[in-house]
């Protein structure tokens, strides 16, 4: 088992972190486009909207718009008014963003983490939980 030393370890997450900014650049779209288009996605009709997405991911109801509409420019988004109250916008996955989606640069790094065993892949996920949960519970402070 290697040392534990704070030092090298938020090295390796910044190398990591670089490393997969590089790779989310992909199909002529940003890390945080990818990000909209795998939440809306996944998102249950009830989370499929502007506001929903920048709360889940921490940004601005702003933000979360100019991303939502530059991906609906591609076509990839797309708009519908909500069946359960028309002042309401659910945001869905167009037909050309479900097929972009199987190129999906996460797919890669899905690949390699699938190759770990269970053990070493259990350990992985605690990892970062807890480092997940230690960076939010500073950044609420």
């Amino acid at each position: 088992m290697l040392a534990f030393d704070p030092k090298n370890v938020s090295e390796l997450v910044a190398l990591l972190s670089n490393h997969l900014q590089t790779l989310l650049y992909s199909e002529g779209l940003k890390p945080q486009q990818w990000s909209a288009l795998r939440y809306y996605d996944r998102a249950n009709a009830t989370a499929r909207t502007v506001g929903s997405f920048a709360r889940y991911h921490s940004v601005s109801h702003s933000a979360a718009s100019q991303t939502v509409t530059s991906l609906k420019n591609r076509g990839l988004l797309k708009s519908v008014t909500s069946s359960e109250d028309a002042r309401s916008r659910i945001i869905m996955v167009t037909a050309r963003g479900t097929r972009l989606l199987g190129n999906d640069p996460l797919n890669k790094i899905s690949a390699l983490i699938a190759k770990l065993n269970a053990a070493d892949g259990g350990e992985l996920v605690a990892g970062l939980q807890v480092l997940s949960r230690v960076l939010y519970s500073d950044q609420v402070r």
